[in-house]
């Protein structure tokens, strides 16, 4: 039971490390004005889920940056991008 558990805290690290991978991949950084401020015209659909895991993420330790996000109509530009793929 508890071998399972460490299995997916574990599983769920990796994961969160990889959003931080594609971010950095794409040369932005994991806070808030830098993901605000990303252009996403040309940006593919893993690296769009990559900023929204990071917003939800941040939310975590800063409560209302979902909704910064949304104010400052970043979400807004993320969303066409699902259509592209």
């Amino acid at each position: 039971m508890i071998d399972k558990k460490i299995d997916k805290l574990i599983s769920l690290l990796e994961l969160l490390e990889k959003d931080k991978e594609l971010l950095k991949e794409r040369n932005i950084e994991w806070e808030q004005q830098s993901m605000k401020n990303v252009d996403v015209s040309n940006m593919d659909a893993q690296g769009v889920m990559a900023l929204f895991m990071g917003m939800v993420r941040g939310e975590r330790f800063c409560d209302g940056t979902i909704m910064k996000m949304i104010k400052s109509g970043a979400v807004k530009k993320m969303a066409p991008a699902f259509k592209r793929d």
